[in-house]
C-alpha cells in the first residue's frame, strides 16, 4: 500500500509541472494575428496547430499566402526556459531538421506571444 501512495504522489507531482499545463493550453489551433505589434496582410493567413505529447508533441503550420497553400509538419518541445523549439524535417537536404526556438513572451487559453531568439521577431496569435 506504501508503493501504491508514493506511485500516486509522483504521478500527481509529474501531471502537475509547468510544462505539462502549458503543453494543455498550447494543445489546439492557433491563428497568426500580429508580427512585431503590426497586424497582418488581409492576403495571408498562419495557422499552427499543437497535438500535445508529454512535455511536446507534433506541430502543423499552416500558411496561406495569394491562394497558395503551404503546409509544414514537425514536432515541438517544451524547453523548462518557458521557451518551445519545434523542428521541421529539412526536405532541402534529405535528413535531419530545421529548428526555431522561440521564448514564451505571453500564455493564456486564448492569446499566445512568441518571441524568436534568431531575429527578435514577435509573433501574437489568438486561439481558434
Amino acid at each position: 500500500m506504501k508503493t501504491f501512495y508514493t506511485l500516486f504522489l509522483i504521478l500527481l507531482f509529474a501531471s502537475c509541472s509547468p510544462e505539462n499545463m502549458l503543453n494543455r493550453k498550447l494543445d489546439g489551433e492557433w491563428s497568426l494575428v500580429s508580427v512585431n505589434g503590426e497586424k497582418i496582410d488581409a492576403n495571408y493567413s498562419k495557422k499552427i496547430t499543437f497535438s500535445k505529447d508529454g512535455k511536446g508533441g507534433d506541430v502543423i503550420y499552416t500558411t496561406v499566402s495569394d491562394n497558395k497553400t503551404e503546409i509544414k509538419k514537425g514536432i515541438y518541445a517544451l524547453i523548462k526556459t518557458n521557451s518551445i523549439s519545434i523542428a521541421f524535417p529539412n526536405n532541402a537536404y534529405g535528413s535531419g531538421y530545421e529548428t526555431e526556438v522561440y521564448d514564451f513572451t505571453n500564455t493564456s487559453s486564448t492569446d499566445l506571444t512568441l518571441t524568436q531568439d534568431r531575429n527578435n521577431n514577435t509573433f501574437a496569435f489568438k486561439k481558434n
